[in-house]
């Protein structure tokens, strides 16, 4: 099967989203792992319909401006709980 210009697709269920718009519409936003200044783009982190988490390159401006989810704010909260306990 070849997946041409595709912008997304997974592995798990087969899935395709054909590009950015049908992407965001149809997965929920995990997190975004920053590459630090060492890349121009960050790893934006989504869950496709069937559970299976998906990565794409994103501007990394783009995703500093974007929300932190909740389950990464929930995260930070309980490690910084446990650094001062």
């Amino acid at each position: 099967m070849s997946l041409g210009n595709v912008y997304a697709h997974c592995n798990c269920c087969g899935r395709t989203y054909d590009d950015r718009v049908d992407y965001l519409e149809h997965t929920s936003y995990v997190g975004t792992l920053e590459t630090g200044g060492l890349f121009e783009y960050d790893l934006e982190l989504r869950n496709c319909s069937c559970g299976s988490t998906l990565s794409a390159k994103t501007p990394a401006l783009e995703s500093r401006s974007r929300q932190v989810s909740p389950l990464v704010t929930k995260n930070m909260q309980v490690a910084s709980k446990n650094s001062k306990a």
